[in-house]
């Protein structure tokens, strides 16, 4: 029945602003600085290859009722907005937000001077 693992990794300086309905999953990992809003999901997707949990960087804010989920990996210094549901990779210094599904609307190296 694959890992049953249940101790999650999550880096120094976690701060959940309100508490209330958070699950994260036994098996994430976390980096240091993040800021996990309420009714937070960070948890576990598919079956064979595609099952996994999210590796998620630092320096990133998880806005309420976002979900993340799947072997994905989460960058580092980004915001993930409220009711977001993150499913594909994403990459560092990025803001994403729900429509329906996510869009990345801000992306630092894409920026023109």
């Amino acid at each position: 029945m694959g890992d049953r693992n249940r101790s999650a990794q999550i880096g120094p300086g976690c701060y959940i602003g309100h508490y209330g309905g958070i699950t994260i999953s036994g098996q994430a990992k976390i980096g240091s600085n993040a800021n996990i809003s309420q009714s937070v999901t960070i948890g576990v997707l598919g079956e064979g290859e595609r099952r996994g949990v999210p590796t998620i960087g630092s320096n990133v804010y998880i806005a309420p009722g976002a979900k993340v989920f799947g072997k994905i990996h989460i960058g580092n210094n980004l915001k993930i907005g409220a009711n977001a549901v993150m499913y594909k990779d994403i990459p560092d210094n990025a803001i994403v937000v729900s429509n329906p599904g996510f869009t990345i609307v801000s992306f630092k190296d894409n920026r023109v001077a």
